[in-house]
């Protein structure tokens, strides 16, 4: 009995792992220039990049912002796809998250 359930365990174990892809993902370069959007108190920083598409940055340091508005950048990063829903869940919104390890102009 103690063997069935050791097996099950690994083979769920094994598929959760293995299921989710496993690997990180792909580091991306976008150029654009970095714009603040949004009405106070509730501004962020976007990239309008080269290819017309608008990417919300976060960034995971300390990292002074405010110096590249409305500059030319390029980012290197992951960009992560996120789908937000209203309350009521009649509305769903995807916005690109560019998640920033370098900025440079």
């Amino acid at each position: 009995m103690q063997r069935i359930v050791f097996f099950i365990c690994f083979i769920l174990l094994t598929a959760v792992l293995f299921g989710t892809g496993g690997r990180e993902p792909e580091s991306v370069e976008i150029t654009g220039v970095v714009r603040l959007v949004g009405n106070d108190p509730f501004t962020r920083y976007a990239l309008r990049g080269d290819n017309g598409k608008d990417y919300f940055l976060e960034f995971n340091t300390d990292t002074d912002a405010a110096r590249f508005l409305g500059k030319r950048v390029t980012v290197t990063g992951t960009v992560e796809i996120r789908e937000l829903k209203s309350a009521d869940g009649k509305y769903t919104v995807k916005e690109a998250m560019l998640k920033v390890l370098a900025i440079r102009e």
